[in-house]
Order: C-alpha cells, then sequence, then structure tokens
C-alpha cells in the first residue's frame, strides 16, 4: 500500500520516480521533478500523502510522522 501511494501521488504530480526503497526507519525515492512544481511543494505533497496512508493502515496507531526538515 505504501509504495502504491507514493507512486500515484507521483503520478498526479507529473514526478518520475526513478528508484524507491526502505528499511526500517527511512525510505529513499530518487525521482524527476518538472519545472513546473517545486522541490519543496514535491517533498511536502509526498510526506503528506504517505502520512496519511500510513497512519490508516491496519494495525497502525495514527501517530507516525515523519522527520522535521530543518533548514540553514
Amino acid at each position: 500500500m505504501f509504495y502504491g501511494v507514493l507512486y500515484q501521488k507521483a503520478k498526479e504530480l507529473d514526478l518520475k520516480i526513478h528508484g524507491a526503497g526502505n528499511i526500517e526507519d527511512h525510505v529513499h525515492i530518487v525521482l524527476s521533478i518538472p519545472p513546473k512544481i517545486s522541490v519543496a511543494d514535491s517533498v511536502r505533497h509526498i510526506k503528506g500523502t504517505s502520512a496519511f496512508a500510513i497512519n490508516h493502515m491496519d494495525g497502525s496507531d495514527g501517530k507516525f510522522k515523519w522527520q522535521a526538515v530543518i533548514a540553514h
């Protein structure tokens, strides 16, 4: 379900996922982002959509959240 949600959201945003993988505590995604959408908006949409999906999976406690991004 998690990867299905990622790929569906990417398709909606016209992003191209070249590869995605995870281990227990993190995910890596390699994607191409068209010029019409910012990197920040792409990340926001992918993280928001996937967090919603994870929190609504069977067995989830509904408390999943992504690590905050710290700008330097």
